[in-house]
């Protein structure tokens, strides 16, 4: 863990002065940060689907 997230997690209250928002909004945004590696990890794993073109459509 690097210095400020050590800081951060043993004086919470303090959040706001060292990165600007509160220790709940750091919360937040860190749990929406997790979702979305999760969402791109997913989608990673999902077959791939591609549009194709009017004139590669078969008739």
């Amino acid at each position: 863990m690097n210095q400020v997230l050590e800081y951060i997690y043993n004086h919470p209250k303090q959040t706001k002065r060292i990165i600007g928002i509160t220790d709940k909004q750091l919360i937040k945004l860190i749990e929406n940060a997790q979702k979305i590696e999760e969402n791109i990890h997913t989608s990673d794993d999902a077959p791939q689907r591609t549009a194709r073109s009017p004139a590669q459509k078969k008739d």
